[in-house]
This record gives C-alpha cells, sequence and structure tokens, in this order.
C-alpha cells in the first residue's frame, strides 16, 4: 500500500513546520492501517516492527522478532569471530544491507545498534 497526502499552499517560512506535520500524519495514517490489517489477518505485530526497513515482507519482519533472542544471546559467544559467523547466519534472510533493515527495531530495544551490542 502506498499512501500520499497533501496540503494547501503554503509560505515559504511555514514549508519546514507544514512538512514535519504532514510527515507525521502520514507516518500515523499508514500505521493504523497496517494494524488493521494485521488485526484482520491475526497478526499481533509489535510496534517496534515499524521501524523494520518497510519493504520487507510481513513474514521477514515477524521472523526478525522470532529471532531477535537469538541475536541477542550472541553477545555471549566469546569468540568475535564466531559471533560474527552466527550473527550474518541469523540475519542472512534480510538479504543485501541486512543490518539497515532491521537496526532500529533492534536499537529501540535494546538502545544501542546491533553492532556495537554484539561488539562486531
Amino acid at each position: 500500500m502506498y499512501f500520499e497526502i497533501g496540503t494547501h499552499p503554503v509560505s515559504p517560512n511555514q514549508l519546514e513546520e507544514v512538512k514535519k506535520n504532514v510527515a507525521s500524519i502520514l507516518h500515523n495514517l499508514e500505521k493504523a492501517v497496517m494494524l488493521t490489517c494485521y488485526k484482520i489477518i491475526g497478526v499481533d505485530f509489535p510496534e517496534r516492527g515499524f521501524l523494520l526497513f518497510w519493504q520487507l515482507p510481513l513474514n521477514d519482519k515477524l521472523k526478525y522478532f522470532e529471532i531477535e533472542p537469538k541475536i541477542e544471546q550472541l553477545k555471549d559467544v566469546r569468540d568475535r569471530n564466531i559471533r560474527e559467523e552466527e550473527f550474518s547466519k541469523l540475519i542472512s534472510f534480510l538479504g543485501s544491507n541486512p543490518v539497515e533493515k532491521m537496526d532500529g527495531a533492534f536499537k529501540a530495544k535494546y538502545k544501542a545498534s546491533v553492532i556495537d551490542y554484539l561488539n562486531l
């Protein structure tokens, strides 16, 4: 789904504030529609899921939350090479640039990027 909203013409000195407000309205609209859709199909979607890369399929987003505890446990793996290898295996389903696709959701819970958290 794609959403687009507009606004009436504004003066240049109002532009940044109006753009910020429109972006907020759009974000809230997208989230409300998606949460309604998820509810209809019986999916309990975590709020942090909206921090995952927006183009990921729902199944990949849900899979991320399934593997997140395994990612967290990697912090206890002493050998950095093994930790990095296991981490790469866990997130390989995200395709190219996997850290970028999941790091926002990770940061929201663990207060650090996954690379910093795992000392990679």
